[in-house]
């Protein structure tokens, strides 16, 4: 898409050197149609001049563009140095203690069990999901009435195990934190 710009919008781009190739023509009233602006950044570390779109976006608004100093290519090399590694699993696992939702309560060893041995029946083929038993919907989770029989399981729909799962818990907590699930063997 061409556009008209100034003489002097042009000649200041050219100086910036924020352009590096355009197809230019006369327009009439003296501006120019500038084709195609492309827009560089040397690399910090590599020191190429690459096209923006070359690095990554930041919002820190300290970059010029708006993008990082590395190109992609430098950074990827960056990032995996081990003491870069180490630093970034560290952010991660600071950002996964802050800002994931902790269970209610976590889960015991036979629930673990349970679940890791009902995921490897239904990757062998052994355990086949059926529409959920309450509405019908396909998408299904597994749900363990009792733990000691990871094998079987009632299959429901996100909204209707979680509906099931409020249920117990407002039963557990009438009873007085007596564990329903363990006990229950049907909806």
């Amino acid at each position: 898409m061409l556009r008209e710009i100034s003489k002097r919008s042009v000649a200041s781009l050219a100086r910036s050197g924020i352009f590096d190739s355009c197809s230019s023509a006369c327009a009439p009233g003296g501006g120019l149609y500038i084709g195609v602006i492309m827009a560089t950044k040397q690399c910090g570390k590599c020191k190429k001049v690459l096209s923006i779109t070359e690095f990554y976006k930041t919002n820190d608004g300290e970059h010029r563009y708006g993008r990082q100093s590395y190109c992609k290519c430098c950074q990827r090399e960056h990032r995996r140095l081990p003491e870069i590694r180490k630093k970034i699993s560290a952010r991660n696992k600071l950002y996964r203690q802050t800002h994931s939702r902790p269970r209610s309560r976590p889960l015991t060893r036979e629930q673990r069990k349970a679940h890791a041995r009902a995921w490897n029946l239904k990757k062998n083929g052994t355990l086949i999901p059926v529409p959920c038993e309450k509405c019908g919907e396909l998408r299904v989770e597994m749900h363990h009435p009792d733990y000691q029989k990871p094998d079987k399981v009632v299959w429901l729909c996100r909204s209707c195990h979680h509906q099931l799962h409020n249920t117990l818990r407002k039963l557990e907590l009438s009873r007085g934190g007596e564990s329903l699930c363990s006990s229950l063997n049907t909806l």
